[in-house]
């Protein structure tokens, strides 16, 4: 797809693919298919459109072997075919590596690639601009920069963004900053038609930034509860925030405030805790996957541990109340 074309498209709810792992701790391959046709089929209809993520950090990207993240990318790119656009998550510590999968995907069919900065070594100013460079350079499709400080403990500012988006191919920001004062500076660069500016945080913040004129968000709860995601995205571009924030309080609140109870029994041995964040909302959300019937174990990989028995029978209860059912069998094989 033309890096132009992309960038039109994405006022979209981008859904982060969970990598589900069978009882061996393998990528169900067959199971990662069929949750990928369950969401094209529950999208259907739908005035707004499901972006679909392959190897991005929800789907533990970083926890995957270099064969396994091409056979994902592989996977989604094929079995969405020509009903969707496929986004690689093609990130690396390193430059030389992170352009080597980002050309891996451009020539297996993806749409567009995102990246996150370098991990590990902070990269100064000059770095990251030429870590985007080289790889804008070396691709012809688009190239989102995922501006993430949580993981990289680096952030792109307002003040170098307007540099990179000015890069060839460098079509969007994935936006993970809170500060809604940062945010509306970005979303500047979506105004004037340079790149647009989509949520990074999923539907809680973009609710927030509906008056900021967001383009679209990234979403893990899109997994299992795709409806939802695009219903509150429709809002959003009409401006219509008290549907907005009902949609929010009853679909996404319930789930949210058990993350924070499974988050608090859990402790961090950071020495900076203002640095970092817990994922156990990742270990949760993947583990509504298979109470509902779509495929994977719900396991994690390791650093992040699953939750707890006794706290699947609680999910149980809460996905409930957030309206969500078992899908019907025909779905699941």
């Amino acid at each position: 797809m033309e890096p132009e074309k992309l960038k039109s498209e994405l006022s979209s709810v981008c859904v982060i693919l969970f990598t589900p792992f069978d009882d061996k701790d393998e990528i169900d391959e067959d199971g990662y298919r069929r949750n990928i046709s369950y969401l094209i089929e529950r999208s259907k209809g739908h005035t707004e459109k499901l972006i679909f993520v392959a190897g991005g950090s929800l789907g533990e990207f970083y926890a995957l072997t270099e064969d396994e993240l091409k056979k994902i990318i592989k996977i989604a790119v094929d079995e969405v075919g020509s009903k969707a656009i496929v986004i690689a998550g093609t990130a690396h510590s390193g430059t030389k590596p992170c352009l080597k999968m980002s050309q891996y995907a451009e020539d297996v069919g993806a749409d567009g690639v995102l990246i996150v900065l370098p991990y590990y070594h902070i990269p100064s100013w000059e770095g990251m601009y030429q870590h985007y460079k080289t790889i804008a350079d070396g691709l012809d499709i688009g190239v989102i920069v995922y501006n993430n400080p949580d993981t990289t403990k680096a952030y792109i500012n307002p003040e170098l963004m307007p540099r990179i988006v000015d890069l060839p191919n460098v079509i969007g920001i994935k936006e993970n900053s809170t500060n809604l004062a940062t945010i509306r500076e970005m979303m500047k660069l979506d105004h004037e038609g340079k790149a647009r500016v989509i949520g990074g945080k999923g539907e809680f913040l973009y609710a927030a930034c509906i008056p900021f004129g967001m383009s679209g968000f990234v979403s893990s709860y899109a997994n299992f509860y795709p409806e939802f995601s695009l219903d509150l995205l429709k809002a959003g571009k009409i401006g219509d925030v008290k549907t907005a924030w009902r949609l929010v309080e009853q679909k996404f609140m319930p789930l949210q405030d058990f993350v924070d109870e499974v988050t608090k029994k859990r402790k961090s041995i950071s020495s900076a805790p203002q640095l970092t964040s817990l994922y156990a909302y990742l270990a949760v959300r993947k583990a509504v996957m298979p109470l509902i019937g779509l495929s994977g174990s719900g396991k994690t990989r390791l650093p992040i541990i699953p939750i707890t028995e006794e706290e699947k029978e609680k999910l149980k209860h809460v996905i409930e109340t957030m309206g969500l059912s078992p899908i019907a069998s025909t779905n699941r094989h």
